[in-house]
């Protein structure tokens, strides 16, 4: 076998306390977010959608993550999702998907989102490739990449807050900004 057991490592319970309380108080924040959100708010906007789910895991390529979704409509061609991704060691993100037919993706295509990046790679869910592959989202690259993309998907880092209201006033206006805007 290859490598050591690190002792002080697996003996630190005070920093493994620590990672639990702060993953904890992002799915604390994801789920006042949700109720901000709730389902019959999520018909009004998209009328296929499933409402919201908050979850986490230890294992997004080798790093824990929190995560809230809004809508949860993935289908391809009509689906919209709103994901926040806490992932640890990597940031917050804020990601839009839309569905190659959905008809509010014409509006995607022609509003310029600030600080938003688009990526080329095709899975959508594999976030080091999305994230390595991200160019910022300008219209000359909707119309050469935007159509052709299944499941389009904008995304933003969120800075970091110390202050858990204030992340989530921020994370929620984000939220307003694509639910107001793409109607």
């Amino acid at each position: 076998m290859e490598g050591r057991i690190d002792l002080d490592l697996c003996g630190n319970s005070h920093l493994f306390q620590l990672i639990k309380t702060q993953s904890d108080l992002f799915v604390e924040i994801f789920h006042r977010l949700a109720e901000e959100f709730p389902h019959s708010r999520l018909i009004e906007f998209h009328h296929q959608a499933k409402g919201s789910k908050v979850s986490k895991g230890y294992r997004l390529e080798n790093c824990p993550y929190e995560v809230l979704d809004l809508i949860r409509d993935f289908d391809p061609k009509t689906g919209f999702n709103i994901r926040i991704l806490q992932w640890w060691g990597h940031g917050l993100y804020f990601f839009v998907q839309v569905g190659s037919a959905n008809p509010r993706r014409s509006k995607v295509f022609s509003q310029k989102q600030v600080d938003f990046f688009i990526s080329d790679h095709p899975d959508p869910w594999e976030y080091a490739k999305v994230l390595s592959t991200k160019k910022k989202l300008e219209n000359q690259v909707l119309l050469d990449k935007g159509p052709a993309m299944r499941l389009f998907q904008i995304f933003k880092e969120i800075p970091l807050q110390e202050d858990p209201d204030k992340l989530l006033e921020d994370l929620k206006r984000e939220i307003l900004l694509i639910m107001d805007n793409h109607n």
